[in-house]
């Protein structure tokens, strides 16, 4: 299960924020209500990519002793299952939606490097547009698909 943590701040705050394990513990399991504070877990790794960062941040786990399951904090700023955070989002559905720009052009807007390898999984689209524009093409697919069912 994840939990998304309100976190204010940059992604380095974060990285130094994330190391200490009690810093934002959970009190209690959100699964099986123990009220019993959760054990520190390690991390797990994920990609992410922001207006001013492209990489890897690592997520605090938490283990219930009670019910044996485990709980990830994710940062608010990391929706999960999305590669793209909040802001990235939002800067390409305001250049899309607002400005009314096509999808390559929002893409470009949004200013992200497509030459690194890409761990979300989405190929170079074989029209030339930059891989984002391929990204957000697979998510609005899940989402729309998440819809009709």
């Amino acid at each position: 299960m994840q939990i998304l943590h309100r976190f204010a701040g940059s992604i380095q705050y974060y990285f130094d924020e994330i190391a200490d394990p009690d810093r934002y513990r959970p009190d209690h399991c959100p699964q099986c209500e123990a009220k019993r504070p959760l054990t520190g877990h390690g991390f797990y790794r994920r990609t992410l990519v922001d207006a001013t960062f492209d990489g890897v941040i690592r997520v605090r786990r938490y283990l219930c002793r009670s019910c044996k399951r485990t709980v990830s904090l994710l940062p608010e700023f990391a929706l999960p299952w999305l590669r793209f955070s909040i802001s990235v989002i939002a800067l390409f559905l305001a250049a899309r939606l607002l400005n009314g720009l096509t999808l390559v052009a929002a893409a470009r807007a949004t200013r992200r490097r497509t030459s690194s390898p890409e761990p979300c999984g989405c190929s170079n689209p074989s029209d030339g547009s930059p891989r984002i524009v391929s990204c957000f093409r697979s998510f609005v697919s899940i989402c729309w698909a998440g819809l009709r069912v």
